[in-house]
């Protein structure tokens, strides 16, 4: 009995050239999308102005994402969020005379 091998498998996940959590977010803006339409066109808003502000919010952001992509790569926005929580610069509040006795020890 003979099993096929996955191929793709350990390969990274792109569509479009969007990679890992950016198809996320480009698939979760849509939603999005879809539910401003929605809500804009059930608060009476005539048709052409509901289509115009969910396309124009559409090609932000399309434009974001894609940006981010770019500029980020797949792991990027992961390292940018974990860039901020990080502190940007180290207090050290002993005297120099303690910081250089312990280090000669």
């Amino acid at each position: 009995m003979a099993y096929q091998v996955n191929k793709s498998l350990g390969k990274k996940v792109e569509f479009k050239g969007l990679q890992g959590q950016y198809l996320l977010y480009f698939v979760g803006g849509l939603f999005a999308l879809f539910f401003v339409f929605l809500i804009v066109r059930f608060a009476g808003v005539p048709d052409l102005i509901a289509l115009i502000i969910t396309i124009v919010c559409g090609i932000v952001l399309v434009k974001k994402i894609f940006d981010m992509n770019r500029k980020y790569g797949i792991h990027g926005a992961m390292k940018m969020i974990a860039r901020r929580s990080l502190p940007r610069f180290i207090i050290n509040r002993k005297p120099i005379y303690k910081i250089i006795k312990t280090a000669k020890k």
